[in-house]
């Protein structure tokens, strides 16, 4: 990568300077299974969908209407495992992005992974990453 583009980056003039990690948790009480999940929007924002606030920081910002189509993602897990979701490939964000972890018994269960962010669908011009832990805790 260029020292130009790795100063962007580390920028706050960069649209990826607010992308950060973070840590998303969801309960819920039984019999209803609880499902933690984090998507990066076409548009540039992430969001935690059925959670309330459903927002977080935007992967790209401001956010624009179909910037995805100039992006790839790929998420690489440090530790668990994704319940669903879009895989640990390289996919476009054309159509956004998600990944999810599901607990169906009582307890938890955590997925933590690094989502880098890349301007060619072959991974190589990496433009940001960020690492998140879900968790999903089913209670009795």
């Amino acid at each position: 990568m260029s020292g130009i583009m790795m100063a962007l980056i580390g920028s706050s003039n960069s649209p990826f300077a607010l992308f950060a990690g973070a840590t998303i948790n969801k309960a819920t009480l039984s019999p209803a299974n609880a499902t933690a999940a984090l998507d990066l929007n076409s548009d540039g924002t992430c969001s935690r969908p059925g959670d309330s606030p459903a927002s977080l920081p935007n992967w790209f910002s401001p956010t624009t209407t179909g910037i995805g189509s100039s992006y790839w993602a790929k998420a690489t897990i440090s530790s668990g495992s994704f319940s669903s979701g879009s895989g640990t490939g390289i996919v476009s964000l054309s159509g956004g992005a998600g990944w999810t972890r599901s607990q169906t018994a009582v307890g938890s269960s955590s997925v933590t992974f690094t989502v880098e962010i890349f301007s060619d669908s072959g991974g190589v011009n990496k433009v940001a990453q960020a690492t998140f832990t879900i968790t999903a805790t089913k209670d009795a």
